[in-house]
């Protein structure tokens, strides 16, 4: 079998579908390969890092920043911070910001202790497989370093690599040009729904390398039931937090409701008072639920312990690990949040959608692949349209699931096997 280098493992992420997705990419890629070496999450968005001396490339990179200053509407400080002091610094490192610093900064990296701490023994290595998840867009740390990596391995050291499991969304100019110039001379690249390939061949153009998959947390199918979590909640094996109660007690039997914040949020104040404005309409209209707070991300326990605190509502902890966290979404009567994994927990047991949209257009991906008629409200307006939400959320209850769902679910997890087909084929 070959030896796989594994890239961008999330099973260090501080986030259930981060854990769950890589569990099971790892046994689909055991299935058929050997991993000789993996790069975890935490390792790319908080890379080593080395100074190096700037190029042509970096000191045309620092103009074209530098222009900008006087071009932008932000407040003076902001422009020379974004565009003057910061790309100063920025020639100096490594890692490139824009294209046109791979080639040369990749040739360092190559040369650096930084690639022999990063891969070990890389003659050893047969295929690279990058996990993608969840999303590559924007002008990020963990974007830029992937896109890094998969230009040293495929065009630098020539090995077949592949982009699996992902959402592209290629919403600035700078990523397009990595698109375009990296994605065409992999080996595969899966997208993990429908919106991202059509983004992919608008904007980039035809190749004959890109599959359509769906998210490997699609396979997780063996969900704990409704009185496995109330036996694992009473021997203290699940951890839940609420504001009055030390030992917090829920009965998972009864109806309820989970709810949770999502990437759109931020982490303030304003973001806990959207989702307590949502309580408090579905409290007014006397849902017939009760109401369980979920953290499916570290992001959302932060402004969900003020809504616990605010209601006396409990709030089940992103320390639960990811099955128990996919059976507390996946047994409720409806989901109410913004996360992507949270979502496919959610229609894997038979739980109803209302969601928040994301920080991509990913949510609305996943709607079309499942073809499910629920809604999608704006993050930034969900205080604002409360009521609504609040609505939604209690007519779903009483809406049937419809024919067809055990169907939809043998298709996506057949879909996630297609994540690695293209490695199977240079096998």
């Amino acid at each position: 079998m070959d030896d796989i280098l594994f890239i961008s493992d999330t099973s260090d992420g501080q986030n259930w579908g981060c854990y769950e997705t890589s569990r099971q990419l790892r046994n689909l890629l055991l299935e058929s390969v050997d991993i000789q070496y993996t790069v975890f999450l935490n390792e790319i968005r908080d890379p080593i890092r080395t100074t190096v001396p700037p190029s042509l490339s970096d000191v045309q990179y620092l103009i074209g920043e530098s222009s900008k200053i006087f071009e932008s509407s932000s407040p003076i400080y902001r422009r020379f911070l974004d565009h003057g002091l910061r790309p100063a610094k920025h020639v100096f490192d490594i890692y490139p910001r824009v294209m046109d610093q791979f080639e040369n900064k990749s040739e360092l990296f190559l040369k650096s202790k930084l690639f022999g701490k990063y891969f070990p023994d890389p003659g050893n290595i047969d295929q690279v497989v990058i996990n993608g998840e969840g999303s590559i867009h924007g002008n990020r740390i963990k974007s830029r370093i992937l896109l890094f990596f998969a230009y040293i391995w495929r065009v630098k050291l020539d090995k077949p690599t592949h982009i699996v499991n992902h959402t592209l969304q290629i919403d600035t100019p700078e990523l397009k040009e990595m698109i375009k110039v990296i994605y065409p001379q992999l080996n595969s690249i899966a997208f993990r729904e429908p919106i991202s390939k059509l983004e992919y061949h608008s904007k980039i153009g035809d190749t004959n390398n890109t599959i359509q998959a769906a998210d490997t947390a699609w396979l997780l199918d063996d969900c704990l039931t409704k009185t496995d979590l109330n036996t694992i909640l009473r021997q203290g094996g699940m951890s839940v937090w609420h504001p009055t109660e030390i030992q917090p007690s829920f009965d998972f039997t009864d109806r309820y409701v989970c709810v949770s914040g999502g990437s759109g949020f931020g982490h303030g104040k304003e973001d806990s008072e959207k989702i307590a404005e949502i309580i408090r309409s579905l409290l007014d209209n006397n849902i017939d639920a009760n109401i369980l707070l979920v953290a499916p991300a570290q992001h959302d326990e932060h402004i969900l312990l003020r809504v616990a605190e605010g209601f006396n509502l409990p709030l089940a902890k992103v320390s639960n690990n990811s099955l128990v966290g996919a059976s507390i979404i996946g047994n409720s009567e409806l989901y109410l949040g913004g996360r992507w994994h949270g979502s496919i927990f959610a229609l894997l047991n038979g739980a109803r959608l209302v969601n928040f949209k994301a920080n991509t257009f990913k949510m609305r991906g996943l709607k079309d692949m499942t073809n499910h008629p629920y809604q999608i409200y704006p993050s930034q307006q969900a205080g604002n349209k409360a009521d609504e939400i609040a609505k939604s959320v209690i007519s779903g209850l009483d809406k049937s699931i419809g024919d067809g769902q055990e169907k939809m679910i043998k298709s996506l997890q057949s879909m996630s096997r297609k994540n690695l087909d293209g490695v199977r084929e240079d096998v």
